[in-house]
């Protein structure tokens, strides 16, 4: 399931909700959102996964119209997601990129 194109998420209803393959194909007319293939592409790395939350904070929509190399994360608990991290007591450099 995904939303499909074009939808405003404000707004967003079960008619914007697909169904595509594991492929990203869609089962009927509609078009799925641009963002489809990254979603594939988590579900073929990570097999386990059941399901994929994409979000546009305010805070990363904000951070994408910065022009930097990367951005530092510190002290924030969500560190310990990364291999390695048990302790949000650490500071670690994430790299960004296009997203094209």
């Amino acid at each position: 399931m995904i939303t499909t194109s074009g939808v405003d998420k404000v707004n967003l209803q079960m008619q914007n909700i697909m169904r595509t393959d594991r492929n990203g194909e869609s089962y009927d007319q509609r078009t799925p959102s641009a963002e489809t293939l990254l979603h594939v592409q988590i579900y073929n790395k990570f097999p386990d996964a059941n399901s994929v939350l994409h979000v546009h904070s305010l805070h990363s929509t904000v951070l994408s119209q910065i022009s930097m190399q990367s951005v530092t994360l510190e002290n924030y608990e969500l560190l310990k997601v990364f291999p390695g991290i048990d302790t949000h007591d650490t500071r670690i450099s994430v790299p960004i990129f296009e997203n094209n």
